[in-house]
């Protein structure tokens, strides 16, 4: 049994073909392009089927058209924070709808209850709440409570004009940092992004581990996916050990240059990149490649690779988000 563990070097053929660029300088066909977008743990991928455009979450935050051209950058800022399922965006001092044509900083018209030594009786909330609520299109709730008050934001716009209004510490606020906060008699109002998801991995193009493994939590686990096309191994030379059993050292799984061929509407994107076999397993190619659901799917021709590692020893430097769009 030893003597095979520690043969995995020559378990897989070694790459005879042409070099391929590293993922990392992307890759392009006659009609399709694979290009880096930024660093990420993991990234977060969505898409509005109302305005068309998908977003990126990562090291920065980018929106793309519908054939994948970039429309705009936002850059994180310490006080940011992204209410989850939207293109909302809040700081201290207002909010970034990245729906729009040009999105910029709304600051808000009104703050409300937010006064430390004086807060609304839950009678009175009530009555300024359900007035303010009636009046607004959009109304999101903050993933976690002011510092300073102790309790939750909630956001509206009215007439376009937007508005914070904190909680009365009476109110119930049932709070999920990663599917966001709810008031059981005020419903969120907005228009959801939908996530891309890998049907292969099974993961959604969500930025934690608790949504990207997750069933039953989200609509998008009643949706089909289906992968745009062929994501193939060409070649592995697993040449280094990855991982070995403490006590025995016995190698428990290979990595090494790996060469993936992207097959799409006919055409193929051939890159390279560091691969996984483990001795007693299936090879690993640490790539997702996220779609949109089938009922979206001929809304655009624009997906995303993401290539996560499980340590520094099994990449050569790709690690993060791409996006594959038509050229």
């Amino acid at each position: 049994m030893s003597a095979c563990l520690m043969s995995g070097a020559q378990l897989v053929a070694a790459d005879t073909l042409t070099n391929p660029p590293l993922l990392r300088d992307g890759s392009a066909s006659e009609h399709f392009e694979l290009v880096f977008l930024s660093d990420s743990y993991l990234a977060d991928v969505s898409y509005s089927p109302e305005g068309s455009f998908f977003l990126a979450q990562a090291k920065q935050v980018k929106t793309f058209d519908s054939s994948g051209q970039l429309r705009f950058t936002l850059e994180w800022s310490e006080d940011m924070d992204r209410i989850p399922m939207t293109h909302y965006f809040v700081t201290s001092e207002g909010i970034y709808d990245l729906s729009e044509a040009e999105p910029k900083l709304n600051v808000f018209a009104a703050s409300l209850n937010d006064d430390t030594t004086r807060t609304l009786k839950v009678e009175s909330w009530r009555r300024v709440f359900t007035e303010l609520y009636e009046k607004s299109d959009v109304v999101v709730y903050g993933r976690r409570p002011s510092f300073e008050l102790g309790l939750f934001p909630a956001y509206m716009r009215i007439e376009g004009r937007w508005l914070v209004i904190y909680t009365s510490p009476d109110i119930d606020v049932k709070n999920d940092f990663d599917l966001g906060s709810r008031i059981a008699a005020f419903p969120p109002k907005f228009d959801r992004m939908v996530y891309l998801k890998d049907p292969e991995t099974g993961n959604l193009a969500a930025d934690n581990r608790r949504l990207r493994e997750t069933s039953d939590m989200l609509p998008e686990d009643g949706l089909t996916y289906r992968r745009p096309g062929r994501l193939d191994w060409v070649s592995l030379n697993a040449n280094r050990v990855l991982d070995s059993s403490y006590y025995l050292s016995i190698p428990l799984a290979y990595t090494g240059p790996a060469v993936h061929e992207l097959t799409l509407q006919g055409e193929v994107l051939r890159f390279r990149e560091y691969g996984v076999k483990p001795v007693l397993g299936a090879r690993e190619s640490n790539l997702n490649w996220f779609a949109l659901p089938e009922s979206l799917a001929n809304r655009s021709q624009v997906s995303f690779i993401e290539f996560v590692p499980n340590t520094n020893i099994s990449s050569q430097g790709s690690d993060g988000i791409y996006i594959l769009r038509p050229r």
